[in-house]
């Protein structure tokens, strides 16, 4: 008789789960404390208006999501699979509304598309996820 050995913990397809969210986190910083080259002090001493307030919020929004799922996923609780879906799904909204409103780099929309639809995939049929959050 074979021994199957049970697939669970951090290993695996989420050890790139880990790495994509621990990224995002400082890319989003990177945006956060340096818009376009500058302070987010000096940005918004130029441009002081709400557009700006609002998309500093949202990548602090981002930022904040993200830290929490990795949070839950850390401490292998049950609710992460879906604060990591919807993290990912925000995103994604996040950056339709910054590409269609603000900059109009459609890579990166196309790519918080791809994460979302490839690791929602993955999170509802890999048994690694299954058997570590449930």
């Amino acid at each position: 008789m074979v021994n199957e050995k049970k697939i669970e913990g951090l290993g695996g397809w989420l050890i790139l789960v880990q790495i994509g969210f621990i990224f995002s986190v400082i890319i989003n910083l990177e945006f956060l404390l340096y818009p376009y080259g500058q302070s987010v002090i000096a940005f918004l001493q130029q441009t002081y208006n709400i557009p700006s307030l609002i998309t500093i919020l949202l990548f602090c929004s981002i930022i904040f999501f993200y830290i929490y799922s990795l949070f839950l996923m850390y401490q292998k609780k049950k609710g992460f699979v879906k604060w990591a879906i919807f993290t990912l799904w925000y995103t994604f909204g996040i950056n339709a509304i910054i590409v269609l409103t603000i900059s109009g780099e459609l890579m990166n929309l196309l790519f918080a598309l791809a994460s979302a639809i490839l690791w929602t995939s993955y999170f509802k049929q890999s048994k690694r996820v299954k058997n570590t959050f449930y």
